[in-house]
């Protein structure tokens, strides 16, 4: 059961309302209150419609939120706040975190029960939430990622196949670069030799506009040990062709078409792997903003992926 208790300490969540904001939330989450209670869903539902109403009011510089005013991309706004603005305080003494994964996959779907009840109260002829979801599953454009069974046939076959023959071992290393390390193309293509650390199992990536240190584990580590000590030392790029040149964009291509073949996943390229590496990340349950500076990728891409696997 819903206590109007728990309600009241939701009323003065975060930061302090003018007086009729105050009242006008106060009506707004009594009543949803009721009809959760009425309809026996659970009470965190208030959490998510209290962060929403308080945001919605803050973003439109509105004193009272009109649910017929709420657009789709009011709520994208809302969730875009969610992974990257958002604090909360969880005890005094603490300094405000970020909300992590779980709880935004939890109000994201605690906001799709307030948008029923609006609907069931008829305060709205139409839901803000089912456009966006409709658009999400639309959508053509979500960045590729391996599947499950996918990334076991691939590191089944690099790891299984004990073969000794250059090709292999360099293909094996810029593989698993991107998968476990994050690389780009870009990345991969002009990375020195001098950039990786085996004492401190990093990556220097120093080149563009998004320097970073990479924490090499140890998926990736044994692949470019290999790697560099079949093909040699004094050496300016990390990875070369055979004629030990720098390698180009042409020749990554054809790389990953003979590996997409070898292991049979014909959509096999770098950004597939870096994605795939970023939503494991995510779903480890690191931070967008960490995310971030680990793969060089922006805030607004790592959404994109947590949107594509969560919801």
């Amino acid at each position: 059961m819903i206590q109007l208790e728990e309600t009241q300490e939701l009323l003065t969540w975060k930061i302090s309302f003018q007086a009729e904001r105050k009242y006008y939330r106060k009506s707004l989450i009594r009543d949803y209150a009721s009809w959760l209670e009425k309809n026996y869903k659970k009470s965190y539902h208030l959490r998510a419609a209290a962060s929403f109403h308080e945001w919605y009011l803050a973003y439109t510089q509105k004193e009272k939120l009109d649910p017929n005013t709420i657009k789709p991309v009011d709520l994208e706004y809302w969730i875009d706040y969610l992974f990257n603005d958002a604090r909360y305080i969880k005890k005094r003494s603490q300094a405000p975190q970020m909300y992590n994964v779980n709880s935004i996959r939890a109000y994201k779907r605690s906001i799709k029960t307030f948008f029923r009840y609006l609907l069931d109260t008829k305060q709205i002829s139409e839901s803000a939430y089912q456009a966006i979801h409709k658009r999400s599953a639309r959508s053509i454009m979500q960045p590729e990622m391996l599947s499950q069974r996918q990334t076991a046939l691939l590191t089944s076959y690099y790891d299984t196949h004990l073969r000794s023959d250059w090709h292999f071992i360099r293909n094996k290393a810029i593989l698993y670069a991107s998968l476990y390390g994050g690389l780009s193309l870009t990345d991969i293509i002009q990375l020195p030799s001098n950039s990786l650390k085996v004492l401190n199992a990093v990556i220097k990536i120093e080149m563009g506009d998004k320097p970073r240190i990479v924490e090499i584990e140890a998926e990736l580590m044994n692949p470019l040990l290999d790697w560099i000590e079949i093909r040699g030392g004094n050496i300016e790029k990390m990875f070369v062709t055979d004629q030990y040149k720098p390698l180009t964009e042409s020749d990554m291509a054809a790389i990953y078409q003979v590996c997409g073949v070898d292991v049979g996943i014909p959509n096999l390229s770098a950004i597939v792997l870096r994605n795939t590496y970023i939503k494991n990340l995510y779903e480890k349950g690191y931070e967008i903003p960490f995310i971030a500076y680990a793969t060089g990728a922006s805030p607004h891409y790592i959404h994109r992926i947590a949107e594509s696997i969560d919801f």
